[in-house]
């Protein structure tokens, strides 16, 4: 099982490779910015599809024989003090301009929050 982004080709296509090498049931969670229904221009979609990963919202990782770990696109932000805040990402898109500024901290809050989880496990 693993996730990834479109915005991250190479991620993408080396998940796809070790993929097609394991027999049996495979599950692969492909972030891909939608610029229609997400109300964005064309033009904005790898920048939205690096923020859902550089905030912390969309987490790149593969899990193998049980055990989880992040690829390195999400890996790197473990080192990181301060990553872009999710309002960055929502921000451009059409359809979160009704989301309100709790909902958006809350979301902050609950991403922090995973990252100090994911901080304390894997370092």
């Amino acid at each position: 099982m693993a996730s990834c982004s479109a915005a991250v080709p190479t991620d993408f296509h080396d998940k796809i490779r070790k993929a097609l090498g394991f027999k049996g049931l495979k599950y692969i969670h492909i972030h891909t910015p939608c610029p229609t229904g997400w109300g964005t221009e064309e033009r904005l979609s790898v920048k939205l599809g690096k923020l859902a990963v550089e905030t912390g919202l969309y987490v790149l990782f593969e899990i193998e024989d049980g055990e989880m770990k992040l690829s390195p696109p999400s890996a790197r932000l473990l080192t990181k003090k301060k990553m872009p805040p999710v309002s960055d990402y929502l921000g451009p898109q059409s359809r979160f301009k009704t989301l309100p500024e709790a909902a958006v901290e809350n979301l902050q809050q609950e991403v922090d929050a995973k990252w100090e989880t994911y901080r304390s496990q894997m370092t």
